[in-house]
């Protein structure tokens, strides 16, 4: 998770402007988001 950030900060320079936990919190959070969908069970994609 950590070399994603700093390939992303390697590839745009204006992400030194901001604070190193707020990607390593988002990206903790996507991950946690797709492990709820994919294992509780009755979570997934809405039904229309």
């Amino acid at each position: 998770m950590y070399s994603l950030v700093a390939e992303v900060k390697s590839e745009k320079p204006w992400y030194y402007e901001v604070s190193k936990c707020a990607p390593q919190e988002a990206l903790r959070d996507l991950d946690r988001a797709f492990k709820n969908f994919l294992t509780i069970p009755k979570r997934g994609f809405p039904i229309i």
